[in-house]
């Protein structure tokens, strides 16, 4: 099992939650996503004017690319979420010291413009915090 924080902008995300959690990854071509299978899980996080911890999910799906897609992008896969999003997002400022993962802490968000793959203990420090 792998961990994972996918960021992504809070109407987007809303719009996905509500889409059969079905996730279309826009944008990506050579992608860090190739490596997602069954069982992983992962962190939303919402950017932009909402941003945050949002949402708790497990892949359902691998990683996939559907050649029969007319899409600009047909890569894809299918989650679940473990809990209901949050009504709000959940700041990284009150944690960015515990995360391993973000090596800059003044500009900590230079961290979450993009998915990435999270250690165990990082991952199990966001969904302590997300869910106390």
């Amino acid at each position: 099992m792998k961990y994972w924080l996918m960021p992504g902008h809070y109407n987007r995300l809303e719009e996905v939650f509500n889409n059969e959690y079905h996730v279309k990854l826009w944008g990506i071509k050579n992608s860090i996503y190739s490596d997602l299978e069954v069982g992983d899980k992962i962190i939303w996080y919402s950017s932009e004017e909402k941003s945050g911890f949002y949402a708790l999910a497990t892949a359902i799906s691998d990683y996939d690319v559907n050649v029969d897609s007319k899409d600009e992008y047909p890569h894809e896969f299918y989650f679940v979420l473990d809990r209901t999003p949050l009504l709000e997002p959940i700041n990284v400022i009150d944690i960015r010291e515990r995360l391993s993962f973000i090596t800059n802490k003044e500009q900590w968000w230079t961290h979450f413009q993009n998915p990435r793959k999270l250690s165990r203990d990082d991952f199990n420090v966001i969904v302590d915090y997300m869910f106390p």
